[in-house]
């Protein structure tokens, strides 16, 4: 009797061990493949959200829009408002020289080589459209999240900083506040930016990205074939 019990016991205790055993491997295989299924999505979604644009097409930047990749990963470009503003490139022109662009860009921010630097002049069209929440308290916009220079194998390393932007506003950051500006709901700028590009950048691949973290989410084309002196659209 004692050994029958025990006999019973182990068979138990066994059939417990390969039931466990099962439900692990059911859960280990069924997170496997949520895994594999969300990456699935992930790819398509990054497929179907990420734009080049050319000049004078207008992107639609939607933050609601951008936000949906959070559904299936973390392709997020980061827009920096709650809403939508449109974009525009509108103008692209590569000089060999500071001097070429005619503009006072050497009083705008200091340049990291004068004489063996390019410069990069585009002109971008924002309109903002129905933007409802800024997340700058004072309602700034800054114009390094939407007009960022980079290169569309390594879009996380900005080419350049901008070395001029005409549309600064009066009530900025003296000290920080050379790319802040405003613009109300339903109006529509135009502004000028210049880039100092050192020529060891003018190669294939050089656009313009928007936003603040996955910038080739939203590329815009600058039409140019990279060199020296001047050339434009």
């Amino acid at each position: 009797m004692h050994n029958r019990t025990r006999k019973t016991t182990i068979t138990v205790c066994l059939c417990l061990i390969v039931v466990s055993i099962a439900v692990s491997l059911f859960y280990v295989n069924y997170e496997q493949e949520s895994e594999r299924n969300r990456k699935e999505l992930e790819e398509q979604y990054i497929v179907q959200s990420t734009r080049v644009y050319q000049l004078n097409e207008t992107a639609v930047l939607d933050s609601q829009e951008d936000e949906k990749c959070f559904q299936f990963g973390t392709y997020y470009a980061s827009l920096g408002y709650d809403g939508i503003m449109e974009m525009t490139l509108t103008e692209a022109t590569l000089y060999g020289s500071s001097e070429e662009t005619g503009l006072p860009i050497a009083k705008v921010a200091p340049l990291r080589d004068p004489v063996g630097s390019s410069f990069l002049v585009v002109r971008v069209k924002l309109k903002n459209v129905a933007i409802e929440d800024f997340y700058n308290p004072d309602g700034f916009l800054f114009v390094s999240t939407y007009v960022n220079l980079i290169h569309k194998g390594n879009p996380s390393y900005g080419v350049a900083g901008f070395c001029y932007f005409d549309g600064t506003d009066p009530d900025a950051d003296p000290i920080k506040g050379a790319a802040q500006f405003r613009l109300a709901k339903g109006e529509e700028k135009t502004f000028t930016i210049a880039f100092e590009v050192p020529k060891e950048e003018l190669r294939e691949g050089l656009c313009i990205g928007a936003g603040l973290a996955y910038r080739q989410k939203y590329t815009f084309d600058l039409g140019l074939g990279f060199g020296q002196g001047g050339g434009g659209a």
